[in-house]
């Protein structure tokens, strides 16, 4: 059996709860769970009416003197300032991959279809405001996810310049 259909059978309810529960959490600046893997934020480029971004660095735990793989899964989430916090606004398809650990994975799959996708995500700013796009990360070990976290991705103004979020 594919590894990508056993993995999605046997952890999909698990991975859409802990994409959930991360959501919520991608604000507060939490620390890891279980054992990840070198990974860093994603680079989000701020348009006139959207969040463009790719698929962030994220490789396999080292968990050998070998080279290792291991299953990766990375999700975009747009929030929204809504006065008070960063309110979730959208979630966006996860992609799933095969990572080592020197290196990020080079093929991208959609976690629920399975196809093979491109890695990158626009995020429409569906009104006036303030946007943050966010990356929930997983880890899977056999068919277990055993580690996640999530960080806010870096925004850039259309000529590269860092800023704290994007304005529509």
């Amino acid at each position: 059996m594919n590894p990508i259909t056993t993995i999605r059978r046997s952890l999909g309810t698990a991975a859409v709860v802990g994409a959930l529960a991360l959501t919520v959490g991608a604000g507060d600046a939490q620390a890891a769970t279980g054992t990840v893997g070198p990974h860093s934020t994603a680079r989000a480029s701020c348009g006139t009416v959207e969040v463009r971004a790719s698929a962030p660095t994220i490789k396999a735990v080292n968990r050998t003197t070998s080279v290792d793989q291991q299953w990766v899964v990375a999700q975009p989430v747009l929030y929204k300032w809504n006065g008070t916090t960063w309110a979730k606004l959208s979630t966006y398809s996860a992609i799933i991959g095969l990572a080592t650990d020197t290196a990020s994975p080079t093929v991208w799959y959609d976690f629920v279809t399975r196809s093979q996708t491109n890695s990158s995500v626009m995020a429409l700013m569906t009104t006036k405001g303030y946007y943050k796009l966010a990356y929930n990360y997983f880890w899977y070990t056999g068919n277990t996810v055993t580690g996640s976290d999530s960080l806010w991705a870096t925004h850039t103004s259309p000529i590269g310049a860092v800023q704290p979020y994007c304005t529509r």
